[in-house]
């Protein structure tokens, strides 16, 4: 038997494979039956180019670039920031219409490639710091 290993393929992407021998005096034929093959899914790369946008007295709205899939279709994100305390909060986005973790979260796609996140209800005057979005 011979064993290859093929390196580079796309997380959940289908792939048909095919293989014909060669000799000293030419290639032989294909297969008759090629192989099937679906490589897992991975998570999600992480979103880049987070700003924030507008800023109010109890909320703020980022923007940010969308990740890639990899394979599996994105099903929200979760907003972390720091307080001026530096407490940590931790925020999910349901991209399925599921409940958000606090009712006054709004997640909203501005195109294809630009999602945006608003966090309301904050303490009046909130100082944010190290704020992170990451996809699920």
């Amino acid at each position: 038997g011979c064993r290859h290993v093929v390196a580079g393929l796309k997380p959940g992407t289908a792939y048909m494979f095919a293989v014909c021998a060669e000799n000293e005096s030419g290639w032989g034929p294909w297969v008759s039956s090629p192989a099937y093959g679906l490589t897992r899914a991975a998570p999600p790369t992480r979103p880049t180019g987070l700003v924030a946008v507008r800023a109010t007295v109890d909320s703020v709205t980022v923007r940010f670039r969308r990740p890639f899939s990899n394979g599996s279709d994105l099903t929200g994100y979760e907003l972390t920031y720091e307080d001026e305390e530096r407490q940590r909060h931790a925020i999910s986005f349901k991209l399925d219409g599921g409940k958000n973790d606090k009712e006054s979260a709004k997640m909203h796609s501005v195109s294809n490639e630009l999602s945006t996140c608003t966090v309301q209800g904050l303490p009046a005057g909130s100082i944010l710091h190290d704020v992170r979005v990451r996809a699920k």
